[in-house]
């Protein structure tokens, strides 16, 4: 629509809610295609450990979320990658997710060393976010957010979501018993859609 109407002389812009714009009114119409347009250029990893194979249906439900937003998305099982490529796909993206099965109350596999690593990193201007699996209590997450506090990424929970948006219904990090039972995007849909917002916002 704003397509249609950018030949046309508008003089005044008059909304239902809000002011009346009778000056600069271009610079307006322009500010609205900006914000309404989605922006393609986010990039997000989704780097993972995982025992049984839950962590990963996490996983890809997180990366069919994003990628329905239009933000790029690199999907890693750590245990399976080269630790020096991993930390150039940090350094490529916008936001990161990190996540872990829980076993003995910590995390599995390779992914320490990954976080062990980000103290050395310039991450202030990225995101991160913790999710996992587990079948008792979940320690693993909030294992990985301890990691991430060490750090100077931003780290999105429901305490930073709540201060940034005023939702208050979200739980972050993301922490499923057990798996989603193939209803990965479903479950997790209001989370990393509220999670991609903040990133393209």
């Amino acid at each position: 629509m704003i397509n249609k109407i950018r030949a046309l002389d508008i003089q005044m812009i008059a909304p239902s809610h809000g002011y009346i714009l009778r000056a600069n009114v271009q610079r307006y119409i322009n500010v609205y295609d900006e914000m309404s347009s989605p922006r393609k250029n986010k990039k997000a990893a989704i780097l993972f450990s995982t025992m049984t194979g839950n962590t990963t249906k996490i996983a890809k439900g997180i990366a069919a979320v994003l990628e329905k937003k239009a933000i790029e998305t690199r999907i890693i099982n750590v245990d399976n990658a080269d630790l020096k490529a991993v930390l150039g796909v940090i350094r490529e993206s916008d936001m990161v997710f990190f996540g872990s099965s829980t076993r003995y109350a910590d995390m599995v596999g390779k992914m320490e060393l990954v976080l062990k690593e980000l103290k050395h990193m310039d991450l202030e201007e990225k995101f991160a976010v913790a999710f996992g699996s587990y079948g008792w209590s979940g320690e693993a997450v909030e294992v990985i957010q301890d990691y991430l506090r060490g750090t100077n990424i931003k780290v999105v929970d429901s305490s930073y979501i709540i201060k940034t948006t005023g939702m208050s219904h979200l739980q972050i990090p993301i922490r499923i018993k057990f798996t989603p039972d193939g209803q990965e995007e479903n479950v997790l849909y209001p989370e990393v859609e509220a999670i991609g917002d903040l990133l393209l916002g």
